[in-house]
C-alpha cells in the first residue's frame, strides 16, 4: 500500500490501481512526494516503481531492496468509534419517529387550543432528533475521509444551511456519499475481502433527494393555493386549514413516504459505515 502527499498533507494508504486513477486524473503527479512501508523517507514520485505510471523509466534505486523498515508519523483522518456511533444512530431513529405522530397531530388540529401542549410534547423530540440528524450526516462523511472524498464532514454539514445552495446540496451530501462509500471500499479492500463489506445502494439516495426536491415544490404550490383562496374568500389561511382538503391529503401521505425513504436511506448509510468500521477493526 502507498501513501503521497498532497498540500503538505498525507493521505492513503492506497492501492498502486488508485495511484494510476489519480494521476490519470491529474492530482498526482511525478514529483508527488510518496512512501510505502520500509522506506526512511518520503522520494518524489519520479524515483520510485510507480515512475513507469508516467511512463518514465524504473531508476535503479527501485531495482534494489527496500530499506529496513522506520518509524514514520503519517497523519490519518480520526476515526468513527464504532459502539458510540451505533448509539447515535439508534437515538436518531427513536427520536425521529415523533416526526410522524407530530405531522398527524398538526394537520388535524388547525388551531384548537387544546393540541398545542399536545404539539409541544411531539416538537421536542423533533427538534432533538434533528439535531442528531446533523450530527450523524458529520459522522458518516467521517467514516469515508481518505484524501479522495468530494467533501468534508464539516463542509457536507455546514453547507446544508445555505439557503437555495442547500437544494443542491442535498445531492452531494446523500447521493455523493453513497458513492463515496463504494469508492471507499474498493480503495482499501481487495476482492477478496471486498465481498463481505456491505456497500450502499445509490438509486436510494437519490430517489430519496428527488423525492425531497418534488415535496419542496408541491409544498410552495400549496401554500400559494392557500393563500389564494384566503385571498378571494376573506379567510384567514388558519380557518382554511382547520379542515384537512383533498390538497392537505395529498401532502400529508407524501409527507410520509418522504420520511419513510429519508429513513431507508439512513439506514443503508448506517449499515455500510458499521460494515466499515468493522472490517477496518479486524
Amino acid at each position: 500500500m502507498w501513501y503521497y502527499e498532497l498540500n503538505r498533507q498525507a493521505f492513503g494508504p492506497v492501492s498502486q490501481e488508485t495511484i494510476a486513477e489519480e494521476i490519470r486524473a491529474g492530482k498526482i503527479l511525478k514529483n508527488t512526494l510518496v512512501w510505502r512501508e520500509g522506506w526512511p523517507q518520503w522520494k518524489p514520485l519520479e524515483e520510485t516503481e510507480l515512475a513507469a505510471l508516467v511512463g518514465l523509466p524504473l531508476s535503479g534505486a527501485d531495482l534494489l531492496p527496500p530499506s529496513p523498515p522506520a518509524t514514520i508519523n503519517v497523519p490519518q483522518p480520526k476515526k468513527v468509534k464504532p459502539d458510540s456511533f451505533t448509539k447515535l444512530f439508534w437515538w436518531w431513529f427513536g427520536l425521529n419517529l415523533m416526526v410522524f405522530p407530530f405531522l398527524i397531530v398538526s394537520a388535524l388540529s388547525g388551531n384548537q387550543p387544546w393540541t398545542m401542549g399536545l404539539l409541544c410534547v411531539f416538537e421536542l423530540p423533533v427538534l432533538a432528533g434533528t439535531v442528531l440528524q446533523y450530527i450523524l450526516i458529520y459522522k458518516l462523511w467521517q467514516v469515508v475521509q481518505d484524501g479522495f472524498a468530494r467533501t468534508t464532514p464539516g463542509k457536507a454539514v455546514g453547507f446544508m444551511f445555505i439557503p437555495v445552495f442547500s437544494l443542491y446540496w442535498l445531492f452531494v451530501v446523500y447521493f455523493g456519499l453513497a458513492r463515496d462509500q463504494e469508492a471507499y471500499i474498493e480503495r482499501h479492500f481487495d476482492n477478496s475481502f471486498t465481498a463481505s463489506v456491505r456497500k450502499p445502494h445509490p438509486g436510494i439516495a437519490l430517489a430519496s433527494v428527488i423525492s425531497s426536491w418534488v415535496f419542496l415544490i408541491f409544498y410552495f404550490i400549496f401554500i400559494i393555493i392557500v393563500l389564494s383562496q384566503a385571498f378571494m374568500t376573506q379567510i384567514t389561511p388558519m380557518e382554511l386549514t382547520n379542515a384537512l382538503t383533498p390538497n392537505q391529503w395529498v401532502m400529508l401521505i407524501f409527507s410520509f413516504l418522504q420520511l419513510a425513504l429519508m429513513d431507508i436511506m439512513f439506514f443503508d448509510f448506517f449499515l455500510t459505515a458499521k460494515s466499515i468500521l468493522k472490517a477496518e477493526s479486524e
